[in-house]
This record gives structure tokens, C-alpha cells and sequence, in this order.
């Protein structure tokens, strides 16, 4: 249906708005490199190369990539939320409509 073809597209375009935020912001600490090995584990973990090759591509320990992609999801899912409270009326209404945009890509 038209309808649910465009709330599954709007929320795949938000999806997009905060990889870009999140990307920027390591573009703005100089780290564009650690995001663009990283975010594949961020947007397909199982189809993106093993912590360790990443590890090896950073020349980091894979503990030290297993920590990056910690805090990493951690800041994807801070922005997500900033984002999601933009769209709404108040705080209370944020889970519900996080909840919302999940079942959307899900069907």
C-alpha cells in the first residue's frame, strides 16, 4: 500500500539522517577513516568484515574495536533519539514512535 511504502521510506531516510550526523561528527574529530570501517558492523553486522580484519585495517587490538563499536552504537542510538524527539510532542511520546518506526521496517 502507498501509505505504508512511504512511512517504510521516511523511516529508512531517518535511519540515513543519523549515519550522517554520526559521521560527521568523526569527520569533525579527524577519525573519518575508524567510521568508514566501522559502520558496516553498524548498519549490516552480518555481512561486514570480522572485528579483527577491522582491527587489522586500524591497527588496533580487536578488544579495542569491540569497544569502538560499543560506544559507536551507543552515539547512533543518542542521535536517533534527538532525532525521533524532534518529530514529536514530548519525551513520553519517543519510545512509542521508536517502537513505530522498527514494526515499519520490519514488514
Amino acid at each position: 500500500a502507498p501509505d505504508k511504502l512511504f512511512e517504510r521510506e521516511w523511516a529508512k531516510a531517518l535511519l540515513q539522517r543519523v549515519l550522517l550526523r554520526l559521521r560527521g561528527e568523526f569527520v569533525a574529530a579527524g577519525q573519518q577513516e575508524r567510521f568508514d570501517v566501522l559502520c558496516p558492523h553498524l548498519v549490516e553486522p552480518d555481512e561486514s568484515d570480522s572485528y579483527a580484519e577491522s582491527a587489522a585495517k586500524l591497527g588496533l587490538s580487536e578488544g579495542a574495536v569491540k569497544t569502538a563499536m560499543h560506544r559507536l552504537r551507543g552515539r547512533y542510538r543518542e542521535l536517533y533519539r534527538e532525532e525521533i524527539a524532534l518529530l514529536v510532542c514530548g519525551p513520553s511520546e519517543v519510545e512509542a514512535e521508536i517502537q513505530h518506526l522498527f514494526r515499519t521496517l520490519e514488514s
